[in-house]
């Protein structure tokens, strides 16, 4: 039976890195100063779900980091990041 043993190494590969998107996705946020806390979740649920998705497949992660240490200008994300649109409608929803 499927899923009733201990995690393939694969599997917990998968997890982590869906957890650090999540984390780098949220750092994203929080540098464009969006708060998903202040915007209605049911509005922007299926956008941030499929954002993290992407987020966790993302080749771009060095641009990324780069960005949220601060070494990039607040738009630069624009040109790598393929959440960019995603990001921006919650920019424009929580404004």
């Amino acid at each position: 039976m499927r899923g009733v043993g201990p995690a393939s190494h694969q599997d917990r590969f998968r997890l982590a890195r869906r957890i650090a998107a999540r984390r780098r996705f949220h750092r994203m946020l929080a540098r464009q100063q969006i708060n998903l806390e202040s915007a209605s979740w049911r509005e922007v649920e299926e956008i941030v779900l499929r954002a993290v998705h992407a987020c966790s497949h993302c080749r771009e992660v060095p641009a990324c980091s780069a960005w949220l240490a601060g070494a990039e200008p607040p738009l630069r994300y624009l040109r790598f990041c393929p959440n960019a649109e995603a990001i921006e409608t919650l920019r424009i929803m929580a404004s």
